[in-house]
Parts: C-alpha cells; structure tokens; sequence
C-alpha cells in the first residue's frame, strides 16, 4: 500500500491562476506551448501539422499581448505589485517568451524608478516635519529661554536634522541622475534649510549641495523659459496706453489655435511687453491651454483603459502640440510608445524584425 501512496495521492494540486484571467488559463497555455514545442521539432510535418502550428503560435501571441494589455492598465492604476505578479504568473507560464521577458525587465525598470521617487517624498515630508519642529523650538525658547532642550535632547533633534539633510541629498542625486529637476529641487531646498546657523556642514558637503541645486534650478529654467521682455528705449509716456493689435490673436484663441495663439501672444509682448490688455489674453490662453491639455490627458487615459493604445498616444501627441514641457504628458507618450513596440513585435512573422 504504502509503494502506491507517490502514485496516487490524494493531496489536491493547486494550479497557479493568473489575475483577470479564466481559472484554466495557465494550464490551456503550458498545453499550447509543450504541443508548439513538439511540432517545431518535426522534421517533415504535414500541411495540417503545419496549420496547427500557426494557430498555436497565435494563441501563445494572443495570450502575451493580453498579460502586457493588462499589466498597463495595472499600472496606470498604479498596482504596481499587482501587475508584477501578473508578469511573473505569466513568465512562469511561458517561460521562454522574450517579449513577456523583455516587457517585464523593462517594468522592473520603471518600478524601481518610481520606488526611488516615493521614498524622496516621503523623505522630503519627514524633513518638512524637523522644519516645524525647528521653528516651534525656536518659538519656545522666545518663551522660556535658551534651555527649554537639555543637551542630550538637542544632540539627538540635531542628529535627526542631519541624517535628514544627508538622506534628502542622496535622493537628489538620484532624482537629477534620471532627471527629475523638480522633484531634486523640492528636496535640496529642504535640506538646505535643514542646515541652519545652528547645525554645522562640512564644506564638501555644502558645496555639493549649492551645486547639485543650481544644477535643478537651471535645468527647470530651459524646460520653462521665461518671455524675454524688448526693453524700450525711450520711457514711455504717462498718456493712457494705446490700444494693441489683437484681433488676429482673439480670432485664433476663438479657433482654438492654441500653438498659432503661443506665437502671436510672445509676438504682442515684444512689441508692448507691459501692455494691460495683455494679461487678459494670457490669462484667457492659461486657461483655454489648461483646458485642453486636462481633457486630453483624461481622453488619452480612457482610451489607454480600454487597451486602445495607438488612439491614446495620437491624443497624447496632439496634446503635445501646445504642450510640450508637460512632464505627464511626455511620460504618457513614452510609455505608450514602449507598449506598442512590443505589441507590433508580437504580431510581426516568425523571425521577422517588426
């Protein structure tokens, strides 16, 4: 009885699932994949054979195209762990797909990346805190005097406030590295006020810090570059100011023209840079510009939603039109753009380059 117990057991085997899929899903495609594996290895095989193949091969295409469809929309949700167990469910189903590899490899990047930028705000959040707790200090001892912390307390406080400082400086290191000037700013001004009169900073290390910091500050200047004002020559006169030729740029605003709009806005400023009509009509740019730019970005994520990928992205782009220096607007597209390279390189013939 026992020799017979390895043959027969009676303990059920769980067959691993994978989310948003049948229950059968993992097990009909190993099946697929070990049958495609075997008619590859013929040397002769039939026409029927042959035809077989070509099914088999499609079905397996189909599947990975639906892993990488659904683990996008896990992560536009931001489920990033959800979707790497999507991938990871569909790797151990198929373990010898490079396009299921590669698609994972490169969300992996893009995990780490965005674990990398959430540990910088919380670190920016918790330097922010010390900030407070600074100031409430200082307002205590305007109460009671300079010994409201004995000296172990403020050795402890200022070590916290340095370890802080150090730690925002590491991440914005990294933020600047993948260029993320805005978030690298946020979090060198905090650890820079972190260092106060009262905290002492090794002159490397603030040297550092006053570099890496003019480094984000300059860079968020190109990527947002103020109007340059013409300086008139002569003062202008303390009349009423003249009226300004706008009806060119109030039919196009009407139009809808946003780029055509940009254009002949800095066109107007130069020729009467403090004129008073013109912040109305860049108020009334702002606010068409904002407008628009919030419904394609919400148009262009309900269509990515839905799996339609290349709609989203011409919406995306079109956006770009008028709104080139949109830090989301720009990750959208390239995100897009990835996902349809491995979606074509799918669909592409055996052995072909799509």
């Amino acid at each position: 009885m026992a020799a017979l117990l390895p043959a027969c057991s009676l303990v059920p085997t769980t067959q691993p699932t994978l989310e948003g899929f049948p229950a059968e899903t993992a097990q009909l495609v190993r099946q697929q994949s070990a049958e495609l594996a075997q008619l590859q290895n013929l040397n002769a095989p039939s026409a029927s054979q042959q035809n077989q193949t070509r099914q088999l091969r499609r079905a397996l295409q189909r599947f990975e195209r639906e892993v990488l469809e659904s683990a996008s929309r896990l992560e536009r949700k931001h489920e990033w762990y959800r979707a790497a167990q999507l991938f990871e469910g569909a790797i151990g189903v198929l373990p010898n797909s490079p396009v299921l590899t590669a698609a994972y490899g490169e969300f992996q990047e893009r995990r780490k990346l965005r674990g990398e930028r959430v540990r910088m705000e919380i670190a920016i959040h918790q330097g922010e805190q010390l900030l407070k707790d600074i100031d409430a200090y200082k307002r205590l001892q305007q109460l009671q005097g300079r010994d409201v912390l004995t000296w172990v307390e403020l050795k402890n406080f200022n070590r916290k406030r340095r370890a802080s400082a150090e730690e925002l400086q590491k991440y914005a290191e990294l933020a600047l590295l993948r260029k993320d000037y805005g978030l690298a700013q946020s979090g060198l001004k905090v650890a820079k006020a972190l260092y106060s009169d009262d905290l002492v900073q090794e002159d490397e290390s603030q040297k550092r810090l006053e570099q890496n910091l003019a480094e984000a500050n300059r860079q968020l200047r190109k990527r947002n570059p103020r109007r340059t004002k013409v300086v008139a020559r002569t003062p202008a006169p303390a009349t009423k100011a003249q009226p300004i030729p706008t009806d060119e740029l109030e039919r196009t605003l009407a139009n809808g023209d946003l780029p055509g709009a940009r254009q002949q806005l800095t066109q107007l400023e130069q020729q009467a840079p403090d004129h008073p009509q013109l912040k109305a009509l860049q108020a009334r740019f702002d606010s068409m510009l904002n407008a628009q730019l919030e419904s394609a970005l919400q148009r262009g994520n309900e269509l990515y939603s839905q799996g339609d990928i290349e709609q989203a992205l011409a919406v995306w782009r079109e956006a770009n039109t008028f709104a080139p220096e949109n830090i989301e607007l720009r990750g959208n597209i390239s995100r897009a753009e990835r996902v349809l390279e491995n979606l074509r390189a799918l669909t592409a013939p055996n052995g072909a380059k799509p």
